[in-house]
């Protein structure tokens, strides 16, 4: 069951590298970090032999820790998206700012023909 202690320690570590505060600078680096464990734990769990086999205790330790990581995964994911929305609106509200009439249409523009 060697696999098993080696999956259990990845997820612990996964939880805790999920439970951190993570700064707008920091985020490329962590979310590598955080690739990496993921790519990790999937290998333990295809080496993996019968899971039926385990104590039920075992089976309820691995689900509660699962549980915790996709809940940790999900917050992080929407913080992300968030900060990716923010960026954006703040690039447009840039452009906008140093070219006041790019985005301005033509359609329906009035021609005075008097001179």
């Amino acid at each position: 069951m060697e696999i098993l202690k080696q999956y259990l320690q990845t997820s612990m570590e996964l939880k805790s590298i999920l439970e951190e505060e993570i700064t707008f600078t920091e985020q490329d680096h962590y979310l590598e970090n955080v690739e990496y464990l993921i790519a990790k734990r999937q290998s333990y769990l295809n080496g993996f032999p019968d899971l039926s086999s385990l104590e039920p205790s075992v089976k309820e330790e691995i689900i509660k820790l699962e549980r915790d990581i996709k809940t940790l995964i999900d917050t992080k994911k929407t913080k992300i998206q968030n900060n990716l929305k923010i960026l954006q609106v703040k690039k447009k509200k840039k452009n906008q700012y140093s070219n006041p009439y790019g985005d301005v249409s033509i359609d329906g523009m009035f021609l005075d023909k008097k001179k």
